[in-house]
């Protein structure tokens, strides 16, 4: 950017340089054409060279002006150019913003997806419901069995019990009658 700065300065310089020169040649000629003291043929001479003078001045303005007007152009579609890749960024912008949040529902769902596939594991480690089902349904039978079979013990050892209460009772009895006989 400097050096396009210094490139201008430098260049209004030698234009401003070229139009002094111009101007004093332009002058010292129109003073000389003007001298009625000089001979026709010089003064001719002296108005060609101030016609071919202002020809120079005239192109280089022209030049000058379409300088600014391609600079101009070249500034409006730079500008356009700006703006196209600053709204090509901004919709690349919103891309990536959209990319970010998919990307972080996709880890959401990677991670769901991991745990739900342990928990699978863990669940296989297990039979199934129908299995589990007629296991304690065996079981169940098997405990009313084994209830069964303790309530008829139980009833068994009471009596029992009671049985050797009374033999006892009649042992203690009978031994009191052999000793009163």
């Amino acid at each position: 950017m400097s050096t396009l700065g210094n490139f201008r300065e430098r260049r209004l310089l030698l234009l401003e340089q070229s139009t002094r020169m111009a101007n004093n040649v332009l002058a010292d000629t129109i003073d000389s054409a003007m001298d009625e003291s000089k001979d026709d043929e010089k003064r001719k001479i002296n108005f060609d060279n101030i016609a071919f003078t202002l020809n120079a001045i005239e192109f280089d303005l022209m030049r000058s002006y379409d300088e600014i007007e391609m600079n101009e152009s070249e500034i409006e579609t730079y500008e356009e150019k700006v703006t196209l890749l600053n709204g090509k960024i901004e919709e690349e912008k919103s891309k990536v913003e959209a990319l970010h949040v998919q990307l972080s529902a996709e880890q959401i769902l990677k991670a769901n997806k991991q745990e739900y596939d342990l928990l699978v594991k863990k669940v296989e480690k297990y039979p199934a419901r129908q299995e589990t089902s007629l296991a304690i349904t065996k079981v169940n039978e098997e405990l009313k069995k084994l209830t069964a079979e303790k309530s008829a013990l139980e009833d068994k050892i009471s009596l029992r019990r009671k049985q050797i209460s009374l033999l006892l009772h009649s042992a203690k009895e009978f031994a009191i009658m052999l000793k009163e006989d």
